[in-house]
């Protein structure tokens, strides 16, 4: 049994790190939103791996696996958006 709390809060202030040190670089608006969005569904993603309880399923991932799937995809999404209508002005 892996305490996955721990691992989450853990992964959570790396994340806080990343974001506080990615604000000095970041370009346009959202960029930061986005960086969150993309970032921590994947942390969350591979923290279900180490779960030993169900959480219900959707085809072969669990439910907190697919929404992440879908946040992280959105975020990305939004992102190329962003980009090329940035690109067009």
């Amino acid at each position: 049994v892996h305490p996955t709390q721990l691992y989450e809060a853990i992964y959570g202030l790396v994340l806080f790190g990343v974001i506080m040190i990615y604000r000095k670089y970041q370009k346009h608006d959202g960029e930061l939103a986005a960086l969150l969005f993309i970032l921590y569904p994947l942390g969350r993603f591979l923290n279900e791996f180490l779960r030993g309880d169900d959480r219900g399923s959707v085809f072969f991932l669990s439910l907190p696996q697919f929404f992440s799937v879908v946040a992280a995809t959105l975020a990305v999404s939004f992102l190329a958006m962003k980009h090329r209508a940035l690109r067009h002005n």
